[in-house]
């Protein structure tokens, strides 16, 4: 089951820059997938290996790595939740 997030800003762990804002997402586990929203202007898209703050008006992420984009949609796997064996 998975939970919806609404106004989520995606921003560079790290660095605390803004690089979409406004989108839309959903957490299954460890898996945080987002859609939709602004890309800021300037700024370049989440990129694969890349490390990530998400925050929503429901939750907030930090240090998430980008696992998989396609188009205006990205995919992130928290870093910070143990695999199941």
């Amino acid at each position: 089951m998975s939970n919806s997030l609404s106004n989520v800003s995606i921003t560079i762990a790290g660095l605390g820059a803004l690089i979409v804002y406004g989108a839309e997402g959903s957490v299954d586990g460890p898996v945080v997938k987002c859609g939709g929203g602004t890309v800021v202007e300037g700024q370049d898209p989440p990129e694969q290996q890349g490390a990530y703050n998400i925050k929503s008006d429901q939750q907030s992420f930090s240090d998430l790595t980008c696992i998989g984009t396609s188009g205006n949609s990205w995919t992130f796997q928290l870093n910070n939740s143990a695999a199941a064996e």
